[in-house]
C-alpha cells in the first residue's frame, strides 16, 4: 500500500468496529443503522492490519465495510 490518506466507511445495523494496526478509527457499538460512520487516516507505505469486529443483536445481520 502507498503512503497517502485514505477514508473508510462503515454501516451496521447492530454494531461494528474498525481497527488499523491496533488502533480503532470507527466504533459504532451500538451502531445507528441509518447512519453511514466514516474515518480518514494517514498510512505509510506498507503492509497493515485490517480488523473488522461486528455483532448481531437479532433479526437480518448487515454490514457494509469499505474504503477509498
Amino acid at each position: 500500500m502507498p503512503t497517502g490518506s485514505y477514508m473508510l466507511y462503515l454501516q451496521a445495523n447492530d454494531g461494528a468496529r474498525v481497527w488499523v494496526d491496533g488502533q480503532l478509527f470507527i466504533d459504532a457499538w451500538p451502531a445507528d443503522p441509518s447512519r453511514t460512520y466514516a474515518a480518514e487516516l494517514g498510512l505509510g507505505e506498507g503492509i497493515h492490519i485490517l480488523k473488522v469486529e461486528y455483532f448481531e443483536k437479532s433479526g437480518e445481520a448487515r454490514i457494509h465495510f469499505w474504503g477509498k
